[in-house]
């Protein structure tokens, strides 16, 4: 059972700055959880894992240098740190690769907030994390456009205040300056709520909202 008074220091690595910082600021929103390092790929990674030896790693999949997998595999038992894996995109098997690697858990980007952070405090007690989110199978391109075969999702009120300010042609700078949010945090919304609704980018999104204001 994890316990709220615990800290919870983490090390967070992605190859994409944006994403970086944007998980970076989403966890330390948390009072719980220090984040200790940020790694641009694999090797800094299992640099830095040596070096803070946090409760918790999460790595990029797919990252220049060395993977995630790779990260697992050159520390093995080194270290006590739990891994979290995260992904876009997967196979069962690329899954299970990493978790007989190493890895407490697997993790798709679209995963909420509230998941990513229920599951650092989950690995960090100890346990396995189960989604239903990592059981997916790696969707075929002409999948991912079919976007009316996706069924929508509520989006969350921060989630709908982002997509609302995005449709109306405001980057996610701009975005971010309003909402008092960095530029990786509004992000890493942005592809939450792409597959929530089931819209490619932004300007299918700016035309479905624009669609659902002449309609109504």
């Amino acid at each position: 059972m994890y316990d709220m008074r615990q800290q919870i220091s983490v090390l967070v690595a992605d190859d994409h700055p944006v994403v970086l910082h944007g998980l970076a600021d989403m966890l330390s929103g948390e009072p719980d959880i220090q984040v200790v390092s940020l790694c641009p790929n694999g090797v800094v990674a299992a640099q830095a894992v040596k070096a803070f030896r946090p409760n918790v790693a999460i790595l990029d999949m797919v990252m220049p240098q060395l993977d995630a997998v790779g990260v697992l595999r050159t520390i093995g038992a080194e270290t006590k740190t739990n891994f979290i894996v995260l992904t876009a995109s997967a196979s069962s098997d690329e899954m299970q690769i990493a978790l007989d690697a190493g890895a407490a858990a697997i993790l798709f980007k679209d995963t909420s907030a509230d998941d990513l952070i229920a599951c650092v405090r989950s690995v960090a007690a100890g346990e396995r994390w189960k989604s239903t989110t990592s059981e997916r199978e790696t969707m075929p391109r002409s999948a991912e456009t079919a976007t009316e075969a996706v069924p929508p999702r509520p989006l969350s009120p921060r989630e709908f205040q982002v997509a609302k300010l995005v449709s109306r042609g405001l980057s996610n700078k701009e975005v971010g300056r309003l909402l008092s949010l960095s530029e990786g945090t509004i992000k890493i919304h942005l592809h939450k709520i792409y597959g929530k609704i089931g819209v490619p980018n932004r300007t299918a999104l700016a035309a479905l909202a624009s669609s659902r204001d002449a309609a109504s």
